[in-house]
């Protein structure tokens, strides 16, 4: 997924960074039994390499109806790990890429690199 950095992404209120599904590729990086868990709400705990490839950040996965369609959204330490680490550089109008993997052939995991521009 590709997608600029919005004032929603940013506000420490909102502790989130979504992913409006007309940017996402393939959504096949949810297996079956973790879209069964997001279609009830809950959420999945994933990893994610920020951009300043400092630490390893835990987040939530959630899936929520937005309008017409489904949005996903990467949650709960968002800000705190994510946004308010200067390091990462990440404000209003920068553009993000975001890349699932597995480990271990089995978890869940991104990384977040931002573009250069």
């Amino acid at each position: 997924m590709q997608k600029t950095i919005t004032e929603c992404d940013l506000r420490s209120n909102n502790n989130r960074l979504s992913i409006p599904p007309t940017k996402v590729r393939d959504d096949n990086f949810v297996n079956q039994k973790e879209k069964s868990i997001l279609n009830t709400k809950e959420g999945i705990e994933v990893l994610m390499i920020p951009p300043s490839l400092k630490h390893i950040v835990p987040l939530t996965l959630k899936k929520w109806k937005m309008g017409d369609n489904y949005t996903y959204n990467l949650m709960k330490t968002w800000h705190d790990l994510v946004v308010d680490d200067k390091d990462n550089g990440l404000e209003l109008g920068s553009e993000v890429q975001l890349w699932s993997f597995r480990k271990n052939n089995s978890d869940l995991c991104f990384a977040l690199v931002k573009l250069e521009g």
